[in-house]
């Protein structure tokens, strides 16, 4: 008896499709990553993945655009319902080391210098156009500097230069997340973080 053919028509198969492809990056690296190898990873014909992606950088788009819009998910999770503080603030960035454990996958890929950079952003209170490689990838980071721009005008944080204090943020938070990736770090993933935050902010606060 005949096999039966592979279909692409499945429930959410596009969103399916994203998420394999990450695992394979996550697992095998983006040079592993084909549109014909996802097919066979996720079972449905080789050509199936051509009815959503063009070609591979609009699949690694896709990939990126659905890491980011996870990680401003998990970092308003964070943050929580309560008004804006430092605490919440440090919670946002603690979501932002959460996902990176909890969905690395994605995470590798997001900041792996592969993505096209060529969403502009203009907003004022960001100073000079910032690139950055889709809306999602650009909310998330207004998330935060938006965070930091009603604490500074709240009193709650000195009048700085609030983009480079997100930076000076980010780049901490990103550095822990991986090295806790790698199981580099010699603590408790979350005690390292916290107390870097505690002290970056402590100098900040106004």
């Amino acid at each position: 008896m005949p096999k039966p053919k592979k279909s692409y028509h499945r429930p959410n198969l596009e969103e399916s499709l994203i998420a394999k492809a990450a695992e394979i990056i996550a697992s095998r690296g983006i040079e592993a990553l084909s549109l014909r190898e996802l097919g066979r990873c996720a079972e449905v014909s080789r050509t199936a993945p051509y009815h959503y992606f063009p070609d591979k950088a609009a699949l690694l788009f896709k990939v990126g655009e659905m890491g980011f819009r996870r990680l401003g998910e998990r970092i308003v999770r964070e943050i929580g319902d309560a008004p804006l503080s430092l605490r919440q603030l440090r919670l946002g960035l603690r979501g932002y080391v959460l996902f990176a454990l909890e969905d690395e996958h994605f995470f590798r890929l997001m900041f792996a210098n592969v993505l096209r950079r060529d969403v502009l952003s203009t907003q004022p209170e960001q100073g000079p156009a910032l690139l950055f490689s889709s809306v999602a990838a650009q909310q998330t980071f207004s998330l935060l500097l938006d965070g930091i721009l009603r604490l500074q005008r709240e009193g709650l944080l000195r009048p700085a230069d609030p983009g480079l204090l997100l930076n000076v943020l980010w780049a901490y938070s990103h550095g822990v997340a991986v090295l806790a990736l790698d199981r580099n770090l010699k603590h408790d993933d979350m005690a390292v973080l916290d107390a870097g935050l505690d002290a970056l902010l402590a100098a900040h606060a106004a």
